[in-house]
């Protein structure tokens, strides 16, 4: 997962952004459970892509 925060850090967020938003998905995964957080993902990706 610290691969991920790295990534998102050269994509310009910023360490700081990277690593709530990894903390906002660990919450995330432990409320909604791991199908649910992959589809919710899933869909959020799709949107940014083509955006």
């Amino acid at each position: 997962m610290l691969r991920e925060v790295g990534n998102w850090q050269k994509r310009g967020l910023g360490e700081i952004e990277g690593l709530e938003i990894y903390q906002n998905v660990l919450s995330l995964y432990r409320f909604l459970g791991l199908r649910e957080l992959l589809d919710l993902l899933n869909r959020n990706l799709k949107i940014y892509t083509f955006s």
